[in-house]
């Protein structure tokens, strides 16, 4: 509109229709079961900047969800329908000074929801949700940044609801030009989102805020990482980090809140050769505890243990062709609570073969690349972390079949 003032707005639809998507150490498969979503998503952005120190950010979001759940339970189909309405307006001020920086900003969501069972309604609940942060990163001395944050949180979701600070600390110090160190501790209240997208700053000194949790999970996070700048042509580093969660579990029913934990323990060395190709491989440990709760292990694991060594070479032409190969092992440990379940305990491991071949387009118009998956047809059992997830629904990583998938991407 004016060098100070810009507008923004976009509509997106999206609709999909998937089956049973989940991996399960156990092999179960419901090849019955359907899950389409049809959502609708309008919104409007403005970026005010009245002066170099000073922007103001505003968003609002208006988005329509019907998801339609057809399954099969105890022998007889059930059809479910949860239709979603979600308003969510954002505001943020940002002010930038010579060795500090501030983020202040306020959110408002609003959704309501009514599930139908056959057609008749048989759960309505609506979500008020009310977020107010601020954060200020401050350089001193001048190789440290500090993170310092707050955020108060206010949640009401039937008979669940809370009221709470949330504090937030971070760390960047750069010990020489080389060899960066990270840290941090915060605390974070997942959020009801029909369309999973704020404005709200999403990491603290490069360790990630939000996950895909049940709504209304509480979780305490703490990280530490090094960055080291090994050489001109090779990067490495280690990460890791522990998340404390305290779930929400039957909304709508008899609730309980359950705690689980969740380690993430992460290597990684990238090496450029060549103006032309890239080596990468990386190690990352996966642990997951249910420390307390009764509801969900009925169903899946207490205690998993995942570890993946993905290594992959990649080749950049010039002329926009690029390709890559790849090998991942991986290793899985899967424990259920014999007390609640007939379902076995049990591990596997296994090496998948990856490869990809693509051209992008000249004056980055664009992608378009051919994948394969798995090409040796590896059979594997494998647990997906799909019942953390607010949806339980998750995009496999892995998949014990040769898959190939063609990928366009057009930039206008």
């Amino acid at each position: 509109m004016t060098p100070e003032l810009n507008l923004q707005a976009e509509y997106r639809h999206r609709e999909t229709d998937q089956g049973d998507l989940s991996l399960n150490f156990d092999g179960r498969f419901a090849p019955q079961d359907r899950n389409g979503v049809d959502q609708k998503t309008a919104r409007i952005g403005a970026r005010y900047s009245p002066s170099p120190q000073n922007s103001i950010i505003a968003s609002f979001i208006d988005a329509e969800r019907d998801q339609l759940l057809d399954f099969f339970n105890n022998g007889n189909e059930a059809q479910i329908l949860s239709k979603a309405q979600s308003h969510q307006i954002e505001a943020q001020w940002l002010y930038k000074g010579n060795r500090f920086n501030t983020i202040t900003g306020l959110s408002i969501y609003r959704t309501q929801t009514d599930d139908y069972y056959f057609g008749n309604l048989f759960l309505d609940f609506p979500t008020k949700q009310d977020n107010y942060y601020g954060y200020t990163n401050i350089n001193f001395p001048e190789n440290i940044t500090w993170t310092l944050g707050l955020s108060a949180e206010s949640y009401d979701l039937q008979n669940f609801s809370l009221n709470q600070l949330n504090p937030k600390l971070g760390l960047r110090w750069s010990i020489t030009d080389q060899l960066v160190l990270r840290a941090a501790a915060f605390e974070v209240i997942k959020r009801d989102l029909v369309v999973n997208q704020t404005i709200e700053p999403t990491q603290l000194a490069g360790f990630n805020q939000f996950f895909d949790d049940a709504n209304g999970t509480d979780s305490k996070n703490y990280g530490i990482g090094l960055d080291a700048h090994l050489s001109q042509k090779v990067w490495g580093g280690i990460e890791l980090s522990r998340r404390d969660l305290e779930i929400p579990i039957g909304i709508g029913g008899p609730f309980e809140i359950e705690e689980d934990q969740e380690d993430l323990y992460r290597a990684y060395l990238y090496w450029l050769p060549s103006r032309n190709w890239s080596v990468t491989v990386e190690y990352l440990y996966e642990g997951f505890k249910m420390l307390d709760g009764q509801y969900r292990r009925t169903s899946f694991p207490t205690q998993l243990e995942t570890t993946t060594v993905p290594l992959n070479v990649r080749y950049f032409s010039p002329l926009g062709f690029f390709a890559g190969a790849g090998v991942t092992y991986v290793d899985q440990r899967v424990n259920y609570d014999p007390e609640a379940t007939a379902t076995a305990s049990g591990s596997d491991d296994f090496f998948l073969f990856d490869a990809t071949v693509g051209y992008r387009l000249p004056k980055r118009y664009g992608i378009i690349a051919l994948e394969a998956r798995n090409l040796l047809d590896q059979q594997f059992q494998f647990q997906d972390y799909s019942f953390q997830t607010a949806n339980n629904s998750t995009d496999p990583r892995f998949l014990p079949e040769r898959t190939f998938l063609a990928r366009i991407i057009l930039n206008f």
